[in-house]
């Protein structure tokens, strides 16, 4: 299944981790998350756990006033269905498909109009064996002439973009998902492929941006 052309999805944005901190630090947060949010906010027992959270909720804010600029940060409510994933809760009814992901450089979040999407933000670092034998397929080979450490990064992050645009998360084995990065050919087994197939068959994209010393990647629908 080769992908679509590396088009950016309709929005993404970033919260860093010291924006997060600085919104910790000064406390009060009821102007930027709904009476719900707060109330979850509250019940995280840490504060990395808090951090990591609000970085993430406030990327998909920042995200969504992008396309809605009137919208107050409190009318932009994100929740999680039963599955975890979350959505938002406008003043409108439900909004736009959105996914989020966080590490400790800060928070991400795409949102599309016209279909589901799939992000992930890590931090470029190389895996041990046991780790890599978790998520690499027999056929995924890494490139002579890339460092293990990106290879690594780049195929976990499309991964887990694509597992999460499919509604599986990791539920699902992420050796089912399986990326050639030269190529940008996606190949898909087992639930992986059930889901795609339930899904329309639509054609899928993948593609990565460097933060830092992090990598973020998004995977989207086609047409997009």
């Amino acid at each position: 299944m080769p992908t679509g052309n590396a088009v950016p999805v309709r929005t993404w944005e970033l919260c860093p981790a010291s924006e997060a901190q600085g919104l910790l630090a000064r406390g009060g947060l009821t102007d930027l998350l709904s009476p719900s949010e707060l109330a979850r906010f509250s019940n995280f027992p840490t504060e990395k756990r808090r951090l990591d959270w609000l970085a993430g909720r406030m990327a998909a804010k920042k995200a969504m006033r992008a396309l809605e600029p009137r919208l107050a940060w409190t009318e932009i409510e994100l929740l999680n269905d039963d599955g975890g994933r979350p959505f938002f809760r406008l003043p409108s009814g439900p909004g736009p498909f959105v996914s989020i992901s966080h590490c400790a450089r800060g928070g991400v979040c795409a949102i599309s109009e016209s279909g589901p999407v799939g992000i992930d933000f890590e931090p470029v670092v190389a895996r041990g064996p046991a780790v890599v034998a978790m998520f690499v397929s027999a056929a995924e080979a890494a490139p002579l002439d890339q460092d293990a450490a990106v290879w690594q990064t780049r195929l976990w992050t499309a991964k887990e973009a694509v597992l999460k645009l499919l509604g599986l998360g990791l539920t699902c084995d992420p050796r089912d998902v399986r990326w050639q990065d030269a190529t940008k050919v996606l190949e898909l087994a087992g639930p992986a492929r059930k889901r795609w197939l339930e899904l329309g068959r639509p054609r899928l994209a993948v593609e990565h941006q460097v933060y830092e010393d992090c990598l973020v990647a998004f995977a989207r629908c086609e047409g997009d």
